[in-house]
């Protein structure tokens, strides 16, 4: 193995070298030079979108705030993992635990982690087991993903429960075209290793894609007197085939299967010894899809059966399992009323099951949802949408949903469109919330609700070379879930608390001001609230909510290399300061902002070698005091200034790599001390680390309860 200070000058710069039997971009007829290429648009231009309508609408159509991750740049930021370019999006806030592998929350416009419905090419990735009913997304990787569409606001009208504070949903890649396959090897510091595989084709009737990759990374040792290196490991195949048959007369029918697999393991440190610790974890999703389309596609059916199942194992001190598995059925129906309108109906049953290793219990839905999208003339056009979901333990629940969009004469070469959204939501209480026999668990549980609105514009000028957008929101969520102590019993128990509310406003701007220079950026302001009555551990109304930064802000650079051949990009996240909880003492104390910035590039060497290379958290520097995790809380430490290449170096020892991949300001349960110059990481043994169970006063949630890592 290199030595750490060798390891730690290279600042997780990786090179990877790819083979490919397809002809890159650039191959074949070429420009005579740069005035002949074709001016590349701003990606806020026009797109089909599903996830708002659950059918392909025009962004200019449809009034909901949604953003695209096209795989244009998932290959720019040269992501390996979803979690890592869900960041860059407006209104979400990542927090990781750890570096590659670690647990993974997601916040959406200051709603809670678990308020945020993951979807898979439609299968739902939300776990079952999770005490919460949190998605894992820690090691999902981006391999074979077409697009990531994040759906901002209440979403439940069309999605059921966990939708409150929005819906990410990632589409897989189909084959197209003649036999491809892509082959690629990557290595790079703390023994990183990763190799990838794909092959696709298609035609008019048969389309397939199967891909798969590897990574294994040695790691360090969190503990800053520990021997062994923590490493990570990830494994994920997955496969997609599609059969259309078109029988005439307006008849079409076809099939789609998707299946993919993710076996992981994660290494960690334990609480009186450190050796053999380790979480293990697998995530199954498999897709059936046939689809119908009659009266010349007037009247188009899709049947969708869906089967999810999540396993972890925690090896160690505190050994335990978990097993979630979810079964859904649903029947669309999409009726073409007139060319622009058009009427959705349809019905989802959903059964789920959670094991563990004191208890398993189960749960039932039954859903029904109505959706009409009409043309209010030539320029305006509305979605109105209802839902009933009944499940067996709660009972019922109704919510509803109106989106508006106006699209304003052009002038010249600008356009504009105005939207606004109104809707409702709600999530129903985790079946580890519901058993009596859980870590406070309560039968008597209500459904956490909530209300929310948005309205905002979006333009776009030179011929959309720019777009500027600016929206507005405000969420009001009621009955929220928190573990409260029970004197009577002498420990605790989940209750409804009254209310907590967020409202703020986004801001982003794309623009290319040539060929080849490309900018984007947003930002993103939240005020959060929390209004119930109790508001939680070392909340008192009228404050905060927890780990919702006020302020956030994404800045990405991109250069376009002459015919093609590449890109260079410069990308940097802002993180404000944040509320945050003392696990000793349950008070708030405030985590201070940081900021990273991430390099990449990409050069096509020959027609079938492409080699790229990137460098994460590069030149990292804070002005002042920079925050780190301690069980959830941040604490300060003198500033340090890291140079790549300068005299600083020698100052960074295995505590450099946690910054790097942004875990000292994440609730990872890492402590950061200053000792004779250099940085040494403390493990402190409580959140984040997976050492028994812990009731995270915040949500009510259980650390890491089975091998869980919630934040």
């Amino acid at each position: 193995m290199y030595n750490v200070h060798v390891r730690s000058f290279f600042l997780s710069l990786f090179v990877l070298v790819s083979l490919f039997t397809s002809r890159p971009s650039w191959a074949g007829s070429e420009p005579a030079d740069d005035e002949a290429e074709t001016a590349p648009q701003t990606q806020v231009s026009d797109r089909l979108v599903v996830t708002a309508t659950r059918l392909e609408t025009s962004t200019s159509r449809q009034g909901s705030s949604i953003s695209v991750i096209s795989a244009e740049d998932l290959a720019r930021r040269q992501a390996h993992l979803v979690v890592d370019v869900l960041a860059m999006v407006p209104g979400v806030d990542v927090r990781r635990t750890g570096p590659a592998g670690s647990a993974t929350s997601i916040f959406i416009r200051g709603a809670d982690s678990d308020h945020t419905l993951v979807l898979i090419d439609g299968v739902e990735l939300n776990d079952p087991s999770s005490p919460s009913r949190l998605a894992f997304l820690s090691h999902l990787t981006v391999d074979a993903v077409e697009r990531i569409e994040v759906l901002r606001g209440p979403q439940s009208t069309l999605y059921g429960s966990d939708a409150i504070g929005g819906v990410i949903q990632i589409f897989t890649k189909r084959g197209a075209g003649p036999q491809a396959t892509s082959f690629s090897l990557e290595t790079g510091s703390y023994g990183a290793r990763r190799t990838s595989i794909e092959t696709s084709g298609g035609g008019k009737s048969l389309d397939y894609l199967i891909s798969g990759s590897f990574s294994d990374f040695d790691g360090f040792s969190a503990s800053s007197g520990g021997s062994e290196d923590d490493g990570y490991r990830n494994g994920s195949v997955s496969a997609r085939l599609g059969w259309n048959i078109d029988t005439g007369a307006g008849r079409k029918s076809g099939v789609d299967v998707v299946v993919r697999h993710t076996d992981s393991t994660i290494d960690f440190d334990g609480f009186f010894v450190e050796e053999d610790h380790q979480i293990d974890s697998q995530q199954t999703t498999i897709l059936i899809a046939p689809h119908f389309s009659l009266f010349n596609g007037r009247w188009r059916q899709k049947v969708s059966l869906q089967a999810a199942r999540h396993e972890r194992d925690t090896r160690g001190s505190f050994p335990s399992q978990a097993r979630g598995r979810l079964y859904a059925l649903g029947w669309q129906n999409d009726v073409k009323l007139r060319a622009s309108d058009v009427l959705t109906l349809g019905v989802e049953s959903e059964w789920e099951e959670a094991k563990f290793t004191e208890f398993e219990d189960t749960a039932r839905t039954v859903a029904f949802f109505a959706q009409y999208q009409v043309a209010l003339g030539g320029r305006s056009d509305a979605t109105f949408g209802l839902r009933r979901d009944d499940h067996n333990v709660f009972g019922a629940e109704s919510t509803y949903r109106l989106a508006l969009s106006h699209r304003v004469g052009r002038i010249g070469s600008s356009r504009t469109v105005l939207r606004g959204s109104y809707g409702t939501g709600f999530k129903a209480p985790a079946i580890s919330q519901l058993n009596a026999q859980s870590f406070g668990g309560n039968p008597d549980l209500k459904p956490e609700t909530s209300t929310g609105f948005d309205f905002g514009f979006e333009q776009s000028l030179l011929s959309k070379r720019i777009s500027l957008g600016a929206t507005y929101f405000s969420n009001r969520f009621h009955d929220l879930i928190i573990a409260v102590f029970d004197p009577a019993s002498g420990g605790f128990q989940n209750i409804n608390i009254d209310r907590a509310q967020a409202s703020g406003v986004e801001v982003s701007i794309a623009a290319r001001a040539s060929n080849r220079f490309g900018l984007r950026a947003n930002y993103t302001y939240t005020d959060s609230e929390a209004q119930g009555q109790p508001a939680g551990f070392g909340l008192a109304p009228g404050s905060g909510l927890l780990r919702r930064p006020k302020h956030k802000g994404n800045l990405e650079f991109d250069y376009q290399l002459p015919k093609g051949r590449g890109n260079l990009s410069l990308a940097s996240i802002f993180v404000g300061d944040r509320l945050d909880l003392d696990p000793n003492t349950f008070q708030t104390v405030r985590a201070e902002s940081y900021t990273r910035v991430d390099l990449s590039g990409r050069y096509a060497l020959t027609e079938l070698m492409e080699v790229y290379g990137r460098a994460e958290n590069l030149l990292f520097y804070v002005d002042d005091e920079y925050g780190f995790a301690i069980n959830g809380l941040t604490k300060v430490a003198r500033k340090e200034k890291a140079r790549i290449g300068g005299p600083s170096l020698y100052y960074f020892q295995r505590a450099l790599w946690l910054q790097c991949f942004d875990c000292l300001h994440c609730n990872h349960g890492q402590r950061t001390s200053v000792e004779q110059g250099a940085q040494a990481a403390k493990y402190t043994g409580q959140i984040g680390a997976n050492h028994g169970n812990r009731v995270d006063p915040a949500t009510g949630d259980v650390q890491y309860q089975s091998g869980d890592q919630e934040i």
